[in-house]
């Protein structure tokens, strides 16, 4: 179990970073991709962007605490996982072509791809949400953990991430560099 959720703290705070750096980088793409999207939110765009981005952070900066407190950033990241995986089904099932803005604007429209990325996520945050609150306040982590998670964890992440430019690789969709 101990691997699992070092793994997961690597995993998720890589994604997450990832993710809050990417919409910073590019704030008024993302708030413009919000404001397409949800479009009954348009007066309230800055801040759900400024929130989204805060919340990615947040998830990510719990992943450094201490063991014990580590498993109320797993709550809040399958609470943020649960909501974008709602999100991306809503835009597939619009069917608009927009893009799932996950790490920022891509010319990748949403698809049932990223409706089973975003559900395995889900699933992950939910095991590692359970397992850190099955594990307790005692639950050790060896910098052992930590050696063996950090590469599948570094190669997950970067899979997520870059998610679609891999299906811009393997598919004729249009691709924006990140």
């Amino acid at each position: 179990m101990a691997y699992f959720i070092v793994f997961s703290r690597s995993f998720f705070f890589m994604v997450l970073a990832a993710a809050a750096i990417l919409k910073m980088r590019d704030f008024r793409t993302f708030e413009q991709h919000l404001a397409g999207t949800l479009p009954r939110l348009v007066s309230g765009v800055p801040f759900a962007a400024q929130g989204v981005i805060a919340l990615e952070s947040a998830g990510a900066l719990s992943m450094l605490l201490p063991a014990p407190a580590v498993r109320y950033g797993f709550a809040l990241i399958l609470a943020l996982c649960a909501g974008f995986a709602a999100y991306v089904v809503l835009l597939v099932r619009e069917g608009a072509g927009a893009s799932c803005g996950c790490m920022g604007e891509s010319d990748v429209p949403a698809s049932p791809l990223h409706v089973l990325r975003n559900c395995a996520l889900v699933v992950i945050a939910g095991a590692a949400t359970a397992g850190s609150w099955i594990a307790g306040p005692g639950m050790s982590e060896w910098a052992a953990h930590h050696v063996i998670a950090a590469a599948p964890a570094m190669a997950a992440a970067a899979v997520v991430t870059f998610f679609d430019d891999l299906i811009a690789l393997f598919t004729n969709s249009p691709k924006e560099s990140h």
